[in-house]
């Protein structure tokens, strides 16, 4: 078990560097294309669960997810935007009609097709307009340090010292102890970022932000 997760930790450690210069010192139009690729990735390796045998769904699913994420980003005003995610749902539902077929979960699955855009594309699109703001860089940095240091800091207490199930039917290898190291990871991520890159987070915000952040 440890071995196996000082492994896991090594890995993600070598992207962190990439990750950093891809939010902090890369053009906006590289950081918009990573996360818009990442969010084509996500939605198809989520439609790909759902229909296993039809990859033309799960291909239409995940460029649909892109292209609404992308339109959302750059919408010069609430009306086109109303209008583009409008026609995002009359396609994904037009495809869901034409090829889901005679399936016992028919209605099911149309839903899990409308998924993936609000699920996937609407969060990272909120963290592309999050990055256009003033030191905006640093509040993504935060977001996704807030995620990632408290799931590893679930995952390291989890492993090594968890013991009583925290929501089995829900996730049974998650417990109490997990969780608490993962909301502590989130306040000591917080807690850096205001000393380290953004002091214009109080005290008191960056710990509301660490609590909230660890909770979500």
């Amino acid at each position: 078990m440890r071995s196996n997760l000082g492994k896991r930790i090594a890995s993600a450690a070598v992207l962190i560097p990439l990750v950093l210069w891809i939010i902090l010192k890369a053009p906006a139009w590289l950081f918009m294309a990573v996360i818009s690729l990442c969010a084509a990735l996500c939605a198809w390796e989520l439609l790909r669960m759902v229909f296993k045998e039809q990859p033309l769904v799960q291909f239409a699913g995940a460029l649909m997810t892109m292209v609404g994420m992308l339109h959302t980003r750059y919408a010069g005003n609430a009306h086109d935007l109303a209008a583009a995610w409008m026609v995002l749902l009359i396609v994904l539902a037009t495809i869901g009609l034409i090829s889901l077929g005679r399936y016992p979960s028919y209605y099911s699955r149309i839903g899990w097709l409308l998924v993936p855009p609000f699920y996937i594309g609407l969060p990272l699109t909120a963290l592309a307009l999050l990055h256009a703001e003033p030191e905006g860089a640093a509040w993504v940095v935060l977001a996704l340090t807030l995620a990632f240091v408290g799931d590893t800091g679930g995952y390291v207490v989890g492993s090594l010292w968890g013991t009583r199930k925290l929501a089995p039917t829900i996730s049974p290898n998650k417990t109490v102890q997990g969780a608490a190291g993962g909301l502590m990871g989130s306040l000591i991520a917080a807690v850096i970022a205001h000393v380290w890159y953004l002091p214009s987070v109080s005290w008191i915000g960056a710990l509301g932000l660490g609590f909230v952040g660890g909770v979500a």
